[in-house]
């Protein structure tokens, strides 16, 4: 028999924690092997299940249900997997409910797999040999802000949303002040406005999108002070005579000294104008370098020509593909961690409802976009 011997000096003034703690501490919530079905949390198996089920029918008329899992018990011990070169594992059985029509329900344990079980030291047996895993760095879940250097010298702010499963969505200046959104990193050149997802997510009017990004101010005329304030200035809406018969000022266009002399000779007295906002806006400038996508109709249709060159255009599969993208369960996740990362950088709400939300939102889009205005 070996005996350890220590020749440090200083004695130990703790004992050695078990190292191995956490992996099997680990392993255990994943699986809940010794809990009861009813008592088990939605973590690592049991939420995997709930992910995935129910499944339903292309008919939508049988849906299979998930009720619990079991485990079987291993064949052999640890030791004599080692000396017959097996693999120390347990049979994994599911018990599904199939929901037919008339509400008839039907149960049975279905036998999924073998699923390995961990040793007491934290390793696994797999065909006699025993190994262990090593744990990988892995890029968490979230969103990161970058600047990256142009050849020409001028710098470009981007952003990207990491999912902990599904499509990165990322968005990036180009060197004409508009933002272009990426779903497909394999392809980068199938990129679309950041202004045509907005009005795809239904926000059809140049004015609600602009809107979404500077807050609307009144703008006084009957002073000079005012006057030359409003210089500049962008409207929110049209600007009509008192009369309301004509339309003396555009929406979004911007106000010159000579426009603003021909509103006080009008007697237009107060505007309503966008706070902050400019010809050389980007949002502005976006709007402007639309030309198809006037509407949501139209966005829904440039997005999906982009993503699916040489598909017939069917606005119901253009309006699945970009649920399927960013806003369903079953597609895309961001995960408790990424969720977390997200409303923390854009300074969303952290309250329970808001921290549980999986997927993404209309309101995650446009605060990353904000942001990224903010940092321009």
């Amino acid at each position: 028999m070996s005996m350890r011997k220590n020749y440090a000096k200083i004695p130990d003034v703790v004992p050695l924690p078990p190292l191995t703690d956490i992996q099997r501490r680990a392993y255990e919530a994943f699986l809940q092997k010794d809990v009861l079905p009813e008592e088990r949390t939605e973590v690592g198996l049991q939420a995997l299940f709930k992910e995935i089920f129910p499944v339903a029918s292309a008919s939508k008329k049988l849906e299979m249900q998930f009720v619990h899992y079991s485990f079987g018990v291993p064949k052999y011990d640890i030791n004599e997997c080692k000396r017959r070169g097996m693999t120390y594992q347990v049979p994994l059985k599911v018990t599904l409910r199939i929901k037919g029509p008339n509400d008839v329900m039907k149960e049975q344990s279905v036998y999924l797999g073998m699923i390995p079980l961990m040793t007491p030291n934290g390793t696994f047996v797999i065909n006699g040999v025993e190994r262990v895993i090593v744990s990988q760095l892995q890029r968490s879940p979230g969103i990161t802000y970058d600047r990256v250097q142009h050849p020409t010298g001028m710098y470009l702010y981007t952003f990207t949303i990491i999912p902990s499963r599904g499509t990165w969505f990322e968005a990036a200046f180009d060197l004409n002040d508009s933002i272009y959104i990426s779903v497909d990193r394999r392809h980068k050149r199938r990129r679309i406005l950041a202004t045509t997802l907005l009005r795809a997510l239904g926000y059809e009017t140049n004015e609600q999108i602009v809107g979404l990004f500077y807050k609307t101010d009144t703008e006084t005329l009957a002073t000079k002070a005012g006057q030359k304030r409003a210089a500049g200035m962008i409207p929110s809406k049209h600007i009509t005579a008192p009369s309301g018969r004509k339309i003396l000022a555009e929406a979004l266009k911007e106000l010159t000294p000579e426009k603003i002399e021909e509103l006080v000779s009008a007697k237009v007295a107060d505007i309503e104008v966008f706070k902050g906002a400019t010809k050389d806006s980007p949002v502005i400038k976006m709007l402007e370098r639309e030309e198809y996508s006037t509407d949501r109709v139209r966005a829904l249709r440039e997005i999906y020509a982009r993503l699916q060159p040489g598909e017939p255009i069917v606005l119901q599969n253009a309006e699945n593909l970009l649920r399927r993208l960013f806003f369903d369960k079953a597609t895309y996740d961001l995960g408790r961690v990424g969720r977390f990362m997200l409303n923390k950088k854009l300074g969303l709400s952290m309250d329970a409802e808001s921290l549980a939300k999986s997927t993404l939102t209309e309101i995650d889009i446009i605060a990353a976009l904000s942001y990224l205005l903010d940092l321009r």
